[in-house]
């Protein structure tokens, strides 16, 4: 998640369409002008180094993911429950498990092994909507723990 929030790739902006409920696929055409401003504007991305980013909106993308690519999708009892309530009970439930308290742990987790980072000195604390957060994951390694765990991450790149 917090790959896909970081590198630049992916602005603000466009998580709603990458990671909103429904997937549109446009097609057409692919411009070779545009395919090599496209590689352009990636490598500028990557020499820039990482963004930061908020809290809330790594917790909105990790919201996201496991709603599309979750385990409970495995569980039919659980899915029929669902089901039966209109989906009402399964945004609570894909709520708490991703605000939970191993979540915020795991981050606390990762900050302290330097995969995350605070974004500025006065980041301040995490609950805070100011506080920021900067990924320190390379590419590989995050292409390598995306396919461990079955996830195609360019599913969730958006090379701006």
């Amino acid at each position: 998640g917090t790959f896909t929030v970081d590198k630049g790739w992916n602005p603000h902006t466009s998580d709603n369409r990458v990671f909103g409920r429904t997937k549109t696929v446009k097609r057409r055409r692919k411009d070779p002008q545009l395919m090599n401003r496209k590689a352009e504007k990636v490598q500028e991305a990557k020499l820039a180094g990482p963004g930061t980013f908020t809290v809330d909106r790594l917790m909105a993308i990790l919201r996201s993911l496991f709603k599309l690519e979750g385990t409970y999708l495995e569980d039919a009892d659980l899915m029929d429950e669902f089901e039966r309530d209109g989906g009402e009970r399964a945004e609570d439930y894909i709520r708490s498990k991703v605000h939970s308290q191993e979540t915020y742990q795991m981050i606390k987790t990762f900050t302290c092994q330097s995969l995350l980072s605070p974004g500025s000195v006065d980041s301040g604390s995490m609950c805070s909507e100011l506080y920021r957060l900067q990924c320190n994951l390379k590419e590989s390694a995050a292409l390598k723990i995306a396919k461990s765990l079955g996830i195609q991450l360019a599913d969730y790149l958006v090379y701006v």
